[in-house]
């Protein structure tokens, strides 16, 4: 099940305007490594903006995205309310899952086409996050700006998989005596892994008997 990492919960009533070539994204620094799935993003909408997306993109040395999309995520302008206040949060899937590492920092960044009349409100949360901070494209992506403050948001992911075994009864030096067997499970492969049609995942244990 996704957990939420990296964060900046501080609602105001602030709103950036997102249209265009102008772009708008926020910079976040993992402390954990783990695999982003989605972000929850307080944005709100005028008329009805088309191609609508959040993208994922790594930093170069300044802070700026940089590269190619690591992942995207479509914005269901529809099911985005029209009035500022209260402007719910709204959770965007993306369609892959790039691994991030930690202490590297990322952008969120907000797109779509449309003009004054059909565009998307970003709501701002002041300064404060220290990961990362708000950034500005008018150039539609060719080159950024710093803003001083940050978006409200929150970036969720997965990340290794803990598996607890208890009651176990093999002739092994329980060093820390809780007659458990701690295992990291990590997917090494690109491919999304689900449990099994029983609604299980299976763990084959091989040990050699103490001398």
């Amino acid at each position: 099940m996704p957990v939420r990492y990296e964060y900046w919960v501080y609602e105001t009533a602030a709103w950036t305007e997102v249209y265009g070539n102008d772009w708008h994204g926020q910079t976040f620094t993992p402390g954990v490594a783990h695999r982003i799935v989605k972000v929850r993003l307080r944005i709100a909408r005028a008329g009805i903006p088309t191609n609508a997306e959040v993208v994922i993109k790594a930093t170069d040395e300044e802070g700026k995205p940089t590269g190619a999309d690591l992942a995207t995520g479509t914005i269901n302008v529809l099911s985005l309310p029209v009035d500022l206040v209260p402007a719910p949060w709204t959770y965007i899937s993306l369609s892959t899952s790039p691994s991030l590492s930690a202490l590297t920092k990322y952008a969120i960044i907000v797109r779509c086409l449309g003009n004054v009349d059909n565009k998307i409100y970003w709501n701002e949360g002041g300064p404060g996050y220290p990961g990362g901070q708000a950034i500005v494209s008018l150039d539609g992506g060719a080159s950024w700006l710093f803003n001083p403050f940050d978006f409200n948001f929150e970036e969720w992911g997965n990340h290794w998989y803990h598996l607890n075994v208890k009651g176990v009864n093999l002739p092994y030096e329980d060093l820390d005596k809780t007659k458990e067997l701690h295992i990291i499970l990590k997917n090494l492969s690109p491919t999304t892994k689900s449990k099994g049609a029983d609604g299980a995942v299976k763990v084959k244990i091989d040990y050699e008997p103490a001398a």
